[in-house]
């Protein structure tokens, strides 16, 4: 199906978050996405960590059709490619978490076909190391993912989805780093998002220990209701609709300071 972030700005997300430089670090890190809905920012995650090529073989690229171009050749140039994956790639642990039961489940339809297109690796020598799914620290089963695939059971890396809200597991993931896509469709509701909104800015404010906060938002009232200190990372359009991707300082700001910040 359609996915609702776009690959390639989901891809551009992950990429101004220090998600590789914290990766590089011994511990690793935990990538938590709240409201993973199709799970697009954490397989992009996954993808860069692998060292796969951005893009998709769904995609027909234009220059597909120039007079110039040869399927030949280019199939070559890409058999041709040496993909190098992240030296702490088993460090890496993915969680994507959804309200909705439907989404979690195509997110992990969208995993099984990322693992279905996995291209080759560097070396033909390279055997990633098998990764178990991950557990959330006191995680008692109450949200438990579906069995993984013989496909995904050999992903170098622990990813996860499950259909919980995330507040209710906030208090268990641990060197986490949060990146996501905030909901802000009309369908939800004003009120309703509003509650989602204030629900999760109480998430943020429980712990003191986030490796990063990063959220994709497009409504100017999340900043408000939420009470937080938002920074602008980035501006751009997801189809048709202008979103920012706002970092969090780790603090409070007066819902009066919006009204008069440039």
């Amino acid at each position: 199906g359609t996915l609702p972030l776009r690959e390639n700005l989901a891809a551009a997300i992950v990429l101004k978050t220090p998600f590789l430089k914290l990766l590089c670090e011994d511990r690793g890190v935990a990538l938590w996405d709240p409201f993973c809905g199709a799970g697009t920012i954490l397989l992009e995650a996954l993808g860069i960590a692998m060292g796969h090529p951005a893009g998709s073989p769904r995609i027909r690229y234009p220059f597909y059709d120039f007079p110039c171009h040869s399927a030949r050749r280019f199939s070559e140039v890409l058999s041709d490619l040496a993909l190098t994956p992240h030296p702490n790639l088993a460090n890496l642990t993915l969680l994507g978490t959804d309200m909705r039961e439907q989404e979690v489940n195509g997110a992990r339809k969208n995993l099984t076909t990322f693992c279905e297109r996995m291209p080759r690796q560097a070396s033909p020598d390279y055997e990633p190391p098998l990764a178990a799914q991950p557990r959330l620290s006191g995680d008692d089963g109450t949200a438990a993912a579906s069995s993984p695939s013989s496909s995904e059971s050999q992903l170098p890396a622990k990813i996860k989805f499950v259909h919980t809200e995330p507040w209710k597991v906030g208090s268990y993931v641990d060197n986490c780093m949060i990146v996501t896509k905030v909901p802000y469709g009309r369908q939800l509701g004003s009120e309703a998002l509003r509650r989602i909104y204030q629900k999760f800015a109480r998430l943020l404010l429980s712990r003191h220990d986030w490796r990063g906060v990063y959220c994709l938002a497009s409504r100017r009232d999340f900043k408000i209701v939420t009470g937080l200190d938002w920074r602008t990372e980035l501006r751009f359009k997801n189809k048709d609709t202008v979103v920012e991707l706002l970092s969090w300082s780790g603090g409070k700001k007066s819902w009066d300071s919006y009204y008069t910040d440039d």
